[in-house]
């Protein structure tokens, strides 16, 4: 590991001449470019530099830097990284940071792409602002991002194929640009808000849990989107509409501290998963979906079927769903599948047309019951109280 100084070489002001580095601040040249060992320092005396061509290097050093870098290629840093106020940035490629690092900003807007990524942790020493794309993770690498925030004005993507991202650091979209993931596997689990006078898109794969995603301004497009939520989250994010909306995991909770709008699919669980849905209200418009066989849907989050679509669930079932579910669908029609199966709690019709001429509906009163089969409503009371039709298990 050895210091590199950026200097005047006297023939041009390109990154890879090896007659721009030095190994002291203003020194005489040295002859050697930073290798990703070396630590690389822009002081007071560094000239403008371009990086013309892939640069590396173990830790990245503006301070006292006035002068400006140009970014007409990336530059790879395996360390920590410190901007400057003074600084000028130009050019349009990329920062990446692979190993574990502490990122300084001093106030420094970053205008370019920005990829953490590595089996590592990367600690924010304060707020980072950066205009372009933010790029967490790689593959299979379980990448922590902690400390301040970091407002992301082009969009995310998570690209781990098969880790995750997590830690204390808040995730703020504010521009327009899109929110996505790699596959259905690449999980970001930091808290994050979208906050923006633009345009965020969410991608086809969203995996994300554990932290709280929240809405606060902005046109969000979720058109043939899935979020996918694996693990105990909280939304606050009812001005968002999505499209398909996912939720399993083994003995979690979803918090829903505002409603959850969905124009397509809610799926809930797969086989054996016991899951908690507390506060508020999903609005399911295109039907609900349980996927598990003896795992048991339960809490106060209120599943409200709003649109036309279907109740179905497995073809062989000891688990269901123990939630109210309200039918509330004016102009829609809502189908009751075969092998849909509630451990009711309480059903509720409001509005809509409802058919169950596909098959019967299987309830029973807890998870360990087996399946009574029953025609619609049968062995149920009926009740009409003020205008709405309740039904309720006997």
């Amino acid at each position: 590991m050895a210091a590199r100084y950026f200097i005047n070489g006297g023939v041009n002001s390109n990154w890879s001449t090896s007659g721009n580095w030095s190994a002291t601040d203003g020194g005489a040249a040295s002859g050697v470019k930073p290798a990703s060992t070396d630590d690389v320092f822009f002081t007071a005396n560094s000239p403008n530099c371009t990086a013309d061509t892939a640069g590396v290097g173990l830790t990245l050093n503006f301070t006292g830097y006035a002068s400006t870098i140009t970014m007409n290629a990336g530059l790879t840093i395996s360390g920590s990284v410190t901007l400057v106020s003074a600084m000028t940035i130009a050019g349009t490629s990329g920062l990446t940071v692979s190993a574990t690092a502490t990122l300084t900003s001093n106030g420094k807007v970053w205008p370019n792409a920005l990829t953490l990524n590595g089996a590592v942790t990367h600690t924010l020493a304060d707020n980072w602002d950066v205009d372009g794309l933010l790029t967490f993770g790689a593959t299979s690498t379980t990448t922590v991002i902690n400390g301040f925030q970091i407002t992301a004005s082009a969009g995310v993507t998570c690209s781990s194929a098969a880790g995750s991202t997590s830690g204390t650091t808040n995730i703020i979209l504010d521009g327009t640009g899109t929110f996505q993931g790699s596959s259905n596997t690449a999980q970001l689990r930091n808290n994050v808000t979208i906050n923006t006078a633009g345009t965020i898109t969410i991608g086809t794969n969203l995996v994300y849990n554990t932290s709280t995603f929240t809405y606060t301004a902005g046109t969000v497009v979720t058109t043939s989107s899935t979020l996918t939520t694996a693990s105990s989250t909280t939304f606050a994010c009812n001005g968002i509409t999505w499209d398909n909306v996912a939720l399993s995991g083994v003995t979690v909770t979803m918090t829903f501290n505002e409603n959850l709008n969905l124009t397509g699919l809610l799926s809930i669980a797969t086989s054996n998963q016991n899951m908690t849905l507390t506060g508020n209200t999903i609005n399911a418009a295109g039907g609900v979906r349980y996927g598990g066989t003896t795992g048991t849907i339960s809490g106060t989050t209120v599943i409200n079927v709003n649109g036309t679509g279907t109740l179905d669930g497995p073809s062989a079932s000891t688990g269901g769903i123990n939630n109210p579910i309200t039918i509330n669908a004016p102009g829609g029609t809502v189908t009751i599948a075969a092998t849909f199966r509630i451990l009711l709690n309480q059903l509720l019709y409001t509005a809509g047309t409802v058919t169950t001429s596909v098959g019967t509906w299987g309830a029973g009163g807890g998870a360990a019951t087996p399946s009574r089969k029953m025609r619609l409503f049968e062995g149920f009371k009926i009740k009409l109280i003020s205008g709405r039709l309740i039904i309720q298990q006997r």
